[in-house]
């Protein structure tokens, strides 16, 4: 197939294809959302209820959506990608987009999803190709975003998600704690300083019961943005003694291990 031949192709399929989403009712299109010939986007409901579009409307795509589907045409390939762009994000959004995240079939470094895409020889009936594209919003549409809600809610119902690290303005950066991961990281290492073995409790009384600082394995001030703590690996309890010292590295902070290893060289 000469260029000229090859370039009418992807023109008619596309044109086919902004038809069909602008006749779909289950989606929400506009064809000036596209780009060309090469790109054709849309959104869904689902999506506009899980992240709501701000009043400002400001996003990556100018839309206000967070959440966009696109159909990439190439002259011999065709293929459907879920984008999910964290520019904008509110609190509540970034919560629900780091639960995603954690889905293996979502790309960290591409922010997408990768639903469907398949060649089609230059000699292939496009009708074959648009049978898929109708499969795809008959069902394997409406198939992904259940399953996208099915991980969310299961997510949810075992709080295993802390986020911390979320900026508040004043003068200053101050990183919030969560305070669901501290209680998680003490309910599986005890209250006892994971360095040199201190209990407040034991050394003060029933009244100093579960007196223990929690220390963040990675510094907050160092990530620098909301993220996804794991509280049995990130969160150690520490006593104050050690915490001080263990942020008294002049190039950083000493690992337990280092801690644990001077005190048993004294």
């Amino acid at each position: 197939m000469n260029d000229l031949k090859m370039q009418l192709q992807k023109r008619l399929v596309a044109n086919v294809i902004i038809d069909k989403c602008a006749a779909n009712d289950h989606i929400i299109f506009h064809e000036a959302w596209c780009t060309q010939d090469r790109v054709i986007r849309f959104t869904t409901p689902f999506f506009r209820k899980l992240f709501p579009i701000a009043k400002t409307k400001t996003s990556f795509w100018e839309t206000g959506d967070l959440a966009m589907y696109e159909v990439y045409i190439a002259p011999n390939d065709f293929s459907i990608a879920c984008l999910i762009s964290d520019h904008g994000m509110t609190k509540e959004n970034k919560e629900i987009f780091n639960i995603l995240s954690k889905l293996d079939s979502f790309s960290k470094e591409q922010k997408n999803f990768s639903l469907k895409k398949w060649a089609y020889e230059p000699d292939e009936s496009l009708e074959n190709v648009f049978a898929r594209f109708d499969a795809f919003l008959a069902s394997e549409l409406e198939a992904f975003e259940n399953s996208i809600s099915a991980f969310i809610a299961n997510a949810k119902k075992e709080d295993t998600v802390y986020l911390e690290g979320e900026q508040n303005n004043f003068t200053g950066s101050k990183y919030e704690r969560n305070p669901k991961a501290r209680k998680a990281c003490l309910a599986y290492h005890g209250t006892a300083c994971m360095i040199c073995g201190m209990d407040f409790e034991k050394a003060y009384g029933p009244a100093f019961a579960g007196k223990i600082e929690v220390h963040h394995i990675v510094p907050l001030h160092q990530i620098g943005e909301t993220y996804v703590v794991d509280p049995i690996h990130d969160l150690v309890p520490v006593c104050p003694n050690c915490h001080t010292a263990i942020h008294s590295k002049e190039d950083g902070v000493y690992t337990i291990e280092e801690m644990k290893s001077l005190r048993r060289n004294l």
